[in-house]
């Protein structure tokens, strides 16, 4: 949030959106690639997108490792074979330049700003300032990534062991019910037991 809100206020710009990018494998070894928004307190929701490795958009940005312009992907028909929600998704997040971020050769961010204040069209100058001002929250991006990482893991850690608890619970009741079964069972074996006992012996 900090690194946009420096892009924005430096660059002049309307606005600024930063995404996380996660990276599935199927059994085939094909990727896809789920760009999560990070949002900050009281900004608009975004739902998450996915573009699998043939995607023109995703192929492109991974491909070229450079800004991808909205103008692009509105005129150029290589983008035309993408869905149309994945074109809407872009086209409604109102921004003019898209710019992956990219931490040990791995996709791992996307950087969408929009329009310049100014209303100027974005340079060649700009973007390759953009590029290198992007690629500065890469290390932020896996930060983020690592702390989120951990976060998911105390849950689950958390919930496994109320699981084992109530698990160790259910296994107390069960031992005590046992216990009872058998000190009702012996008592009821013993009274007839007694009885014939008895009888024998008058015999």
């Amino acid at each position: 949030s900090v690194a946009i809100g420096i892009i924005i206020e430096s660059m002049e710009i309307e606005r600024g959106f930063l995404f996380l990018v996660d990276q599935e494998k199927d059994e085939l070894g094909r990727s896809t690639y789920t760009l999560r928004p990070i949002r900050s307190p009281g900004e608009r929701s975004i739902s998450n997108v996915e573009l699998d490795e043939a995607n023109p958009i995703a192929a492109a940005l991974l491909r070229e490792s450079r800004p991808l312009l909205q103008y692009d992907l509105d005129l150029l028909p290589v983008y035309r074979t993408a869905s149309a929600f994945q074109l809407e998704w872009f086209n409604d997040l109102h921004a003019e330049v898209y710019i992956p971020i990219f931490a040990k050769r791995k996709w791992s961010g996307l950087l969408a700003l929009g329009s310049k204040l100014s209303g100027n069209r974005y340079t060649a100058d700009d973007l390759v300032t953009l590029s290198a001002l992007a690629n500065q929250t890469a290390v932020a991006l896996e930060n983020a990534r690592l702390v989120e990482n951990l976060l998911r893991l105390n849950n689950e850690l958390r919930k496994a062991r109320h699981d084992l608890e109530e698990s160790n619970r259910t296994l107390q009741k069960l031992d005590e019910t046992k216990s009872d079964f058998i000190s009702i069972a012996s008592h009821e074996l013993r009274t007839p037991l007694t009885i014939i006992r008895g009888y024998t012996e008058m015999l």
